[in-house]
């Protein structure tokens, strides 16, 4: 199973998407228990956006319980205010820079791309969307060093004529924001937003739980949201 953040931030902010680092912090240890062999669970963090937060906040908490997740960062805004986001007018967040995201790596987390200026996809031209995948892809691995082979589409949106796209630029593998999602080229992820509970992240992990139903529920109003494309700051 593979949870996706966003924001880890002390301070209040516009819509749904942080996560308070006490409460994050007390997140992480719920999973532990969750995912005890026998269990027989295994969750993987990531957090879309690349926002300072994560090492301001986030980092070190992972750091404390031998953890690391991964960062779809978004490499137009490198260093700059969210200002792709609605949510920016009332809350800008900063993203990391390009030496941040480097040190972010050197920690274990592992850097992959969040596109260029996190458009929805599904409405660039095949010229733009080869660049907005593109770009992204060089310029991380400019940053790192290293191949950068997956992608996490914007607001989880994508077609067809996305995946096509980004398995011509090189990505190996997309993430959206649907579980149900499971390749071969696209795979789902539960979105974990400021609602949500120890309780209900446990919920997600098992389907047959009593509370799994209002978990799909819930996660069909965020679906109809970011496809109205007017919410971006309920989903990210």
């Amino acid at each position: 199973m593979v949870l996706a953040f966003h924001k880890v931030e002390p301070r209040l902010t516009w819509g749904v998407t942080n996560y308070s680092p006490r409460r994050f912090g007390r997140l992480l240890d719920s999973i532990a228990i969750f995912t005890e062999p026998r269990n027989d669970k295994t969750v993987s963090l990531t957090f879309d956006d690349g926002y300072q937060s994560f090492l301001n906040h986030a980092d070190s908490l992972l750091t404390d319980r031998n953890l690391t997740a991964t960062i779809f960062a978004v490499t137009g805004y490198l260093g700059k205010r969210n200002s792709w986001d609605y949510s920016s007018i009332l809350a800008p967040s900063p993203h990391m820079t390009g030496s941040e995201l480097r040190v972010a790596a050197s920690h274990g987390h592992r850097i992959e791309s969040h596109t260029h200026t996190h458009r929805d996809l599904r409405a660039l031209s095949t010229t733009d969307l080869n660049r907005e995948l593109s770009d992204s892809k060089r310029n991380l691995e400019d940053i790192l060093g290293n191949e950068v082979s997956e992608l996490c589409y914007p607001f989880g949106l994508y077609n067809s004529k996305v995946e096509h796209v980004a398995r011509d630029v090189g990505y190996q593998r997309g993430w959206s924001m649907n579980p149900v999602d499971n390749g071969p080229f696209t795979f789902g992820r539960w979105g974990v937003y400021s609602f949500d509970t120890p309780l209900t992240v446990w919920s997600k992990m098992n389907p047959g739980s009593p509370g799994a139903k209002l978990e799909k529920l819930k996660l069909q109003a965020t679906s109809s949201m970011a496809k109205a494309a007017r919410f971006a700051f309920w989903t990210e």
